[in-house]
This record gives C-alpha cells, structure tokens and sequence, in this order.
C-alpha cells in the first residue's frame, strides 16, 4: 500500500471523484468537501490534507482533512486503515481525530492508540440514512416554501439553534456565510403552517447523483406537530423527482429523529464515529 499526499485539491478531485462515485451515498460528505473546495466554493484551509491510497496502480481509498476538522476516513478495509496509520505516524504525529465510517474509524484509533500511546475518547455517533421511495406522512398541516432573502434572519437564528442542540462544539464561525451561500442557491426550505414558517431544513445539492439533507429544525415551540416529518419529505420527494438519491445524517443517540425519518421512508446505511487523541507519541 501507497499513501500520496496531494497538494492541489483540483489535482485530486479529477484522481478521487470517480472512485468516490462508485458508492455515492457512503462516499458523499468526503464527495462534496473535495468538490466545493475544487469548484472555489468554498475557500481550502491552511494545512488541508488530501490522500489517496494505492495497491499498484489502483486507487483502493481516501482520507482528507479540513482543519479543524478530523481526519475523515472513506468506506475503507483494515489494509487501508493500517497504511494511514502508518503515513500519519510519520508525517501528521500530532493528529487530534479521526472520524468515518465505525469501521474504519474505529480500526484506525485502535491502531493508532497501539502505534502511540494515545488516550481514545470517541464522541456521539452519527447514522447515515438513504432514501429511494417516499411515505408521505398523514395529517401534517402546514405547506412547503423555498426560502428567500427575506427569511434570512430566522434562517439564521434557526441554524443557530440546531447546531446548538446537534453540533455544539462545531464552530459556526462560518456559518452566516454558509447560510447566505444557500439562500442565494435556493438550497433552504420551509415548512409554513398559519402565519409563517415553523420548521426547516437545507440541501446540498445533487453530487454524484446524491443530494443529502442537512439541518432539519423545528423550534421548541412548535415540534411535536409532524412539521419536521412533513418538511423532509416534500423536499426529499422534490429531489427524488429530480432523478437523485436523498440521504442525510442523523443521531444515533436520538431516537425520535432516528424514528421520524425511518417513518418516511429513509433507511439505515452504516454508523459513523469520531475519536480524538490525548498524549499521542507517534514514532
């Protein structure tokens, strides 16, 4: 096995893209942080770290990194595992996290660990849903709306308070231009029942032909209603009607989302785990 380090992300979108694709829903946070970073989308972080692995001359894997997020490992067997492990040893001692699929995710700490004397810690889980067919929800009140520049604001407030409650240690520094870039795409949606708006949610856009859903909220005010169910399934039958595969992340520890989106017609695909490193010695 072959680690490369890529220092042109454009270089290694064209290389890693089409292995990517072969399965699309697993592959798609790592898919879409490598494209938008590619396309100028979004800009590419002081010591990002693109990596590709080889058996010969065939891509068997990759693994990246967007400071200050962890290392994101692919949908990749224990031999890939083992020369990451290997690579970061020599060139990234100091890593703080490793996060992908369990499988991997958990293989590579576990090694890591052996390799470093490091102190594992994982955090929450999360589960990676698809979707193919929807189950419309019964007796929802209330109407789908794409979001406008006028609804920026609670927009805002909103996405404050789900990376509150989901994500509270992510940092949202960037999250208001996040936000505008996906109001200015038309990627915002709005569930509106009475006077206004009362729970949403935002795509990222079909890539590989998955779109997936992120940043589902409801107020505390007004859950308990069906709105969130309603909200996701309308949007997630647009996007099917669009001819893309829906998927999206939730929770593994919150049974009510895990129960909502199941209602609907998503389907469990594999866990994904995070672990952080203290007291790591790698040599």
């Amino acid at each position: 096995m072959r680690v490369h380090s890529e220092p042109s992300v454009e270089a290694f979108a064209h290389q890693v893209l089409p292995w990517l694709g072969r399965d699309p829903v697993r592959h798609n946070i790592a898919a879409n942080l490598v494209s938008a970073r590619a396309a100028g989308a979004v800009p590419v972080e002081e010591g990002a770290l693109w990596l590709a692995v080889h058996d010969g001359d065939d891509l068997v894997g990759v693994a990246l990194r967007t400071p200050p997020h962890p290392l994101l490992l692919t949908a990749v067997g224990p031999d890939v595992v083992a020369a990451l492990v290997d690579w970061c040893a020599g060139h990234l001692p100091g890593l703080p996290a490793v996060g992908g699929p369990a499988t991997a995710s958990d293989e590579f700490a576990r090694l890591w660990a052996e390799r470093t004397g490091a102190e594992l810690s994982a955090t929450r889980g999360t589960r990676l849903f698809r979707l193919d067919a929807v189950v419309p929800p019964l007796g929802v009140p209330g109407a789908l709306q794409q979001a406008g520049p006028g609804d920026r604001e609670v927009v805002l407030a909103w996405v404050a308070g789900f990376f509150r409650e989901a994500v509270p240690d992510e940092d949202v520094s960037q999250v208001p231009a996040m936000v505008d870039r996906h109001l200015d795409a038309g990627e915002v949606w709005l569930w509106e029942d009475g006077d206004g708006p009362v729970s949403m949610l935002w795509v990222d856009p079909p890539l590989l032909g998955v779109a997936k859903v992120s940043g589902v909220y409801t107020p505390p005010g007004s859950r308990g209603r069906g709105y969130a169910s309603g909200c996701v399934a309308a949007v997630s039958q647009r996007i099917l009607d669009d001819g893309a595969v829906c998927s999206l992340y939730t929770d593994v520890a919150n049974p009510t989302s895990n129960k909502i989106y199941q209602a609907i017609g998503y389907v469990p695909v594999h866990d994904l785990r995070v672990w952080r490193f203290d007291g790591a010695t790698a040599g």
